[in-house]
């Protein structure tokens, strides 16, 4: 098990001539799995702590200024919600329908001395 024959001829038609190969296709020993594999795994886990040192720093910064933006838009709005006092005299009108009633009589004051009727 493991092998595997190879015929070698010299020419296609002389088959006597033929002599046979063995090939083994798997290692000899059981310790030379583990010792290619070792490297392999040391070097992934070599990839995998520079992966994490290079991009976590990155997430960490990203998050934060993330952070930072969505405080600075909450604070923003909220300034801007501030109620603004107008400087000068005002009254305050608790009424819609008299401001309307108010602006036809005006009209109507305004037809009047035109003479508009």
């Amino acid at each position: 098990m493991g092998l595997v024959t190879i015929q070698i001829s010299s020419k296609p038609s002389n088959a006597g001539a033929s002599r046979h190969k063995a090939v083994r296709i798997y290692p000899v020993s059981g310790w030379i799995v583990p010792l290619i594999l070792a490297p392999l795994f040391i070097a992934l886990a070599c990839f995998c702590v520079v992966f994490f040192l290079t991009f976590f720093p990155l997430l960490v910064f990203s998050l934060v200024m993330l952070a930072l933006w969505v405080g600075w838009l909450c604070w923003t709005l909220n300034k801007s919600n501030v109620p603004k006092f107008l400087a000068g005299d005002y009254s305050v009108i608790g009424d819609t329908q008299s401001i309307h009633k108010q602006r036809e009589v005006n009209r109507k004051q305004t037809r009047i001395q035109a003479g508009l009727r």
